[in-house]
């Protein structure tokens, strides 16, 4: 029988997939995980997490949110 991630851990696992996605340019794939975040991040919400595991989640978004807003940048640029 399959083990389910924590909550922290498929928070962490999507922001990695979001981290190859933006990376890749594939904004399909970060517009159908948008919903998968949310729901990741409610869980979250209603579960203990380890601190460690949190700065891992604090790090990830941070950086994604840099590349999103480098992204959003590069999109006006070019309009």
């Amino acid at each position: 029988m399959g083990h389910k991630p924590t909550a922290a851990q498929a928070v962490i696992e999507l922001l990695a997939t979001q981290q190859a996605a933006l990376l890749s340019g594939d904004l399909e794939a970060l517009g159908e995980m948008a919903p998968q975040l949310e729901h990741a991040f409610n869980r979250l919400a209603h579960e203990r997490a380890q601190a460690g595991d949190l700065e891992r989640i604090k790090e990830s978004a941070t950086r994604n949110a840099r590349m999103l807003l480098a992204a959003q940048s590069g999109v006006a640029a070019a309009l």
